[in-house]
């Protein structure tokens, strides 16, 4: 058995070691065992970096593991490359998810929340990306966002971005607010985030444009529109068109586009389209993915034709609860809560525990002072919130953390997806098995013939066409001997 080495430049001679990482050079040879599925690892006990706030040397044991494909990694490169953050500033943890960037949220806006989760961020050497949520209430005045803006600014983000993720603006409120957060935003970038759920949020985003914002958040077609972000390709197109010069390539977007939009095809799934203006929307503000919910459960109950009341009934609970923003997790708290209350027939007589611990001040102190008083007291004499209210959060040190989502093998990522999604989640996932592979919608005939293949009722098919032949046969197999 032979091995090409023709590409490889490090091996058989002294290579100094590389001053950073972007230097150092990864080389790869081919697989000597391209059909066998096996498992690599490499072990660095000593890696080494410098803490990015203190420039002191951290350490830490690194292990490796990769399942080889057509090309293995060459170790020799692979130990230059890991020496070569020995003067590199960065944690561990960026240095081997490669993640520099996050975007968090508060659902309440409040700026102590947003200092912690900044602080906890850059202490992880992460960049923040600060959402500001938008919402319509009698307490989300234009200063109330004035307000928010002003504070986001204080602290040490990348950037801030006005988020609408209901689909609530108007270009009338665009055209009211985008100038004031700007002017509070000061030096800081402002991204713009809008959905299409009551059919305005491509013309938000152009009016964004057109008084200062130069990052809009999109989505590429077929997963645009409809209670998505707007379609990238029509914002580009109309930027343009007002004269604005746009910094992406959509030659390299298209086949993306295309990819999915063949998947959506062949597994008959809805693909986003322009929405009519909904006037109800804003009144409950019930995100389009849920009210999708709302239809699904309700018709499997038999009863859909309450859809309607439900949404009443969420604007009703809302206002109850001080205006919440209708976002995760209030968004599910509050309307869950709603359709118990159309299904029971009495108003709260089955309360979730997620709306206990709101009430308790689990999710702050303001929230809960901001619920009506009779219905406060309603919830706090309910047993369960007394019970609720004796619970302590938990407080899981690294290593109970890591003990308790112990096996064999198991790396944090995915003690951390036990932790979130849950043991039977992550269980039920990894029994589905591989994830299918969808052929590109560039090799149209290899797809066609998957699709014939898979029918069972022809034995032979044959398609000619303007000088092209196609036959197939369903070949009959001998018997057992």
């Amino acid at each position: 058995m032979s091995t090409d080495t023709s590409g490889l430049t490090q091996l058989g001679g002294h290579i100094r070691g590389f001053d950073n990482p972007d230097e150092a050079r990864l080389e790869r040879a081919p697989n000597p065992h391209p059909d066998a599925l096996y498992l690599a690892r490499f072990t660095a006990p000593e890696f080494t970096s410098l803490c990015p706030v203190t420039g002191q040397p951290d350490f830490a044991h690194l292990v490796i593991d990769y399942a080889p494909g057509e090309t293995i990694v060459e170790s020799k490169s692979l130990k230059l490359f890991l020496g070569s953050f020995r003067n590199h500033c960065g944690f561990h943890e960026d240095v081997t998810v490669g993640i520099d960037e996050l975007r968090t949220s508060d659902p309440s806006n409040t700026p102590a929340y947003w200092r912690q989760a900044v602080d906890a961020a850059k202490r992880a050497g992460l960049k923040t990306i600060l959402n500001i949520i938008y919402s319509i209430s009698p307490k989300h005045t234009d200063e109330y966002f004035v307000t928010r803006a002003r504070e986001a600014a204080k602290l040490d983000v990348a950037r801030i971005c006005f988020k609408d993720p209901g689909g609530l603006l108007t270009p009338e409120a665009t055209r009211r607010l985008v100038p004031l957060i700007l002017q509070e935003a000061q030096t800081k970038p402002v991204e713009f985030h809008t959905h299409c759920t009551t059919g305005l949020g491509p013309l938000c985003c152009l009016e964004a444009i057109q008084l200062g914002i130069t990052s809009i958040n999109t989505a590429i077609p077929p997963l645009a529109d409809g209670s998505s972000n707007p379609s990238i390709f029509n914002v580009a197109m109309n930027a343009r068109s007002l004269g604005y010069r746009t910094q992406i390539d959509e030659e390299v977007l298209k086949p993306v586009r295309d990819h999915f939009a063949a998947i959506a095809k062949r597994e008959n799934l809805p693909v986003g389209k322009p929405l009519e203006y909904d006037a109800l929307h804003p009144l409950h503000q019930v995100p389009g993915g849920m009210i999708s919910n709302f239809r699904f459960q309700l018709g499997n109950l038999g009863k859909l034709d309450q859809l309607s009341e439900v949404l009443d009934e969420v604007s009703r609970v809302r206002a109850e609860f001080g205006y919440p923003i209708m976002v995760t997790p209030y968004s599910q708290f509050f309307g869950v809560q709603a359709a118990i209350n159309v299904m029971v027939g009495e108003r709260y007589k089955e309360v979730t525990d997620e709306v206990l611990l709101y009430a308790l001040g689990f999710w702050g102190e303001e929230e809960a002072q901001s619920i009506e008083a009779n219905l406060k007291d309603r919830l706090l004499s309910n047993p369960r919130a007394r019970e609720l209210g004796n619970l302590k959060p938990p407080e899981m040190s690294l290593s109970e953390f890591r003990e308790k989502f112990d096996g064999a093998g198991i790396s944090d990522d995915e003690r951390l997806l036990h932790y979130f999604a849950g043991t039977d989640a992550v269980t039920t996932m990894r029994a589905a098995g591989a994830p299918d592979d969808y052929t590109s919608s560039s090799t149209p005939l290899l797809m066609l013939i998957e699709q014939l293949a898979k029918r069972k009722n022809a034995a032979r098919v044959y398609i000619a066409r303007n000088g092209f032949r196609l036959r197939m046969e369903r070949a009959t197999l001998p018997p057992n001997r």
